[in-house]
């Protein structure tokens, strides 16, 4: 892309050839609405200035004026489906784009992505471009093609007229524009005070929760109250310099304004003698043509606004960086190891997230992180699927660089169960059959009960062709547990739990590590658990602290040593002996 173009030009040039051919047809149509107006203004002078007026000449006139309509309706009808056209293949062809786009971008990128925000992108904002390609090529060559044509045309008529008819139409450009300009310095306050407003809403919609657990409804209020304060005092202070000239230019632009002068000046140089009647008829008839043309530009100008927005929304998302693939699939063990060798990371340039972590997961084995929130526990297991790519370092599956790995057929060997656990509007037994969707109802229900989900689904009306979101609602443990028998029947070589326990309570949270322990027998199992209890079988703990590996060990070894996990072990004792 080139670094010069703006978000607009980048985005319309795949449909720039059908644009420019609405243009050409909406430029004879505008010339061809013209035609008409001109033929009754030339019967008007007819009558006025003949002895004996013509019924030839005005019958020439009227079946000039009926042709050139009708071809103004077609020549028009091929401008706008032209354009439509255009529009409809310039959505699809973002849409595709950009779901190819995220497609290939890092699975990380989605923990700063809201489902509301990439769905403002692929729906609103790629709406928002339909004033832009739809109508605004077609309603921009009406309004530089009629006023030319027809001030061209009272010029050669009667220059003095002509002049008349230009006046307030300068006059309203002006301004117009310098109300726009005077408003166009607040735009920028403007925009940040609605985004406040927005985002103390849906902070005290959100939050309405423990706001009212604790009383505090009015101080949560007062935020929202002073960021609608803020929006309106922007918002007049953008509105009221500007009111003037744009109820100004409201009249100048107006229809009726252009005929009143006409009237007015022209009975003027009647009287003096210095115009014959039929002299005025030309511009009576064609000056509001005009401002018709012209209005829709104006009247447009928030939509275009709205469209240069989204327009850069939608090319940074288009812009956004993709993993690299490779797509020659190498051979893998059906029992593959795991090493870290030297791994860094960070989320920008400044702070580094994980600090020359090395360690290996053997095949078979059960390796657990541990640590205080924000040691880097998640992204270290978040960097094995490639949610992120390393900074330096490598991590290894049998030897194979990752990165040398397909993509396709790394998930085909690891799989992971969030934190928060993602489920889709689809059936209980399609969710559970995500990664497997010809999987039978025997496996479906196996990996179910392994997951202690099955008794929860059986008990409803519809078994598991319950639609989740319709026909069921979950808790946050019993979601887990459908994304827990997911991974079970997913049957990957490589498991990743990221605090796969954290919505369960203690009793479930025993039962599915029990179930997973089974799950391990030959799989390669990285394991981060807030509770300790449920990691002391591990093969390997990992104790990790601002980045790096500060322990490993099995459980009582660490314990002997009293460093730091034998700290979080006894705060982890004292509160159980509370409860």
């Amino acid at each position: 892309m080139s670094k010069t173009a703006s978000p607009i030009g980048i985005l319309l040039e795949p449909v720039r050839i059908n644009l420019i051919k609405a243009a050409i047809f909406q430029a004879f149509a505008a010339l061809s609405g013209i035609v008409p107006l001109i033929a009754i203004a030339e019967i008007g002078r007819h009558l006025l200035s003949a002895k004996q007026p013509s019924p030839d000449v005005m019958f020439f006139w009227a079946g000039v004026a009926a042709a050139a309509l009708g071809l103004k309706l077609l020549l028009s009808y091929l401008a706008l489906s032209i354009s439509h056209k255009a529009d409809v293949d310039l959505q699809l062809d973002l849409r595709r784009r950009i779901v190819a786009r995220i497609l290939k971008v890092s699975l990380g990128w989605f923990d700063h992505q809201s489902s509301g925000s990439l769905k403002k992108i692929l729906q609103d904002d790629i709406s928002a471009l339909h004033y832009l390609v739809a109508h605004s090529v077609p309603d921009l060559t009406a309004a530089i093609v009629t006023p030319i044509t027809i001030l061209a045309y009272l010029f050669l008529a009667d220059w003095r007229m002509a002049l008349i008819v230009l006046l307030p139409l300068v006059a309203g450009v002006l301004v117009y524009a310098i109300g726009f300009l005077v408003a166009g310095t607040q735009l920028k306050n403007y925009g940040n005070a609605i985004r406040k407003v927005n985002a103390a809403a849906i902070a005290y919609v959100q939050g309405i929760g423990p706001i009212k657990a604790f009383g505090k409804e009015d101080q949560a209020f007062i935020s929202f109250k002073h960021a609608s304060k803020d929006f309106l005092k922007y918002f007049w202070d953008m509105i009221r310099p500007a009111a003037p000239s744009m109820a100004l230019s409201e009249i100048l632009f107006a229809p009726l304004t252009s005929v009143m002068l006409v009237i007015i000046i022209g009975l003027v140089l009647l009287e003096d003698g210095r115009l014959e009647l039929a002299d005025i008829f030309p511009a009576l008839f064609l000056a509001p043509g005009i401002t018709a043309a012209i209005a829709p530009v104006a009247y447009a100008q928030n939509d275009m606004m709205l469209a240069n927005k989204a327009a850069a929304r939608i090319c940074k998302i288009l812009e956004t960086p993709v993993l690299n693939d490779v797509h020659t699939p190498v051979v893998l063990p059906y029992r593959p190891s795991v090493s870290f060798d030297d791994v860094q990371f960070s989320y920008d340039d400044q702070n580094t997230a994980i600090k020359k972590v090395s360690f290996a997961l053997e095949p078979g084995s059960v390796t657990a992180l541990v640590g205080p929130s924000g040691s880097g526990k998640s992204t270290v297991a978040r960097l094995l699927p490639r949610f992120w790519d390393v900074v330096n370092g490598t991590i290894r599956i049998a030897n194979h660089d990752i990165k040398e790995i397909p993509l396709e057929q790394l998930y085909q060997t690891v799989s992971f169960v969030f934190q928060e656990p993602k489920i889709l509007r689809l059936s209980l037994a399609e969710n559970i059959a995500l990664a497997r969707p010809k999987a039978s109802e025997a496996e479906i229900e196996a990996a179910a009960k392994a997951a202690f989900i099955h008794e929860k689904i059986v008990a409803l009306p519809k078994g598991y062709d319950s639609v989740f979101g319709d026909d069921v609602s979950l808790s946050g443990g019993e979601a887990q547990r459908i994304a827990i028998a997911r991974a079970i029947l997913a049957d990957r070589p490589i498991l990743v739990l990221d605090e796969a326990t954290a919505f369960v309570d203690p009793e479930a949270e025993a039962e599915i590590q029990l179930a997973l322990s089974e799950l391990a027998s030959g799989r390669t199992l990285l394991v981060i658990a807030h509770r300790l209890s449920t990691i002391i079988g591990a093969d390997q703990i990992l104790v990790m602290q601002e980045g790096d590996i500060v322990e490993r060990g099995r459980h009582k070894s660490l314990l002997q040593k009293q460093g730091l996990y034998y700290e979080m072990w006894q705060a982890a004792e004292s509160e159980k002996a509370l409860l």
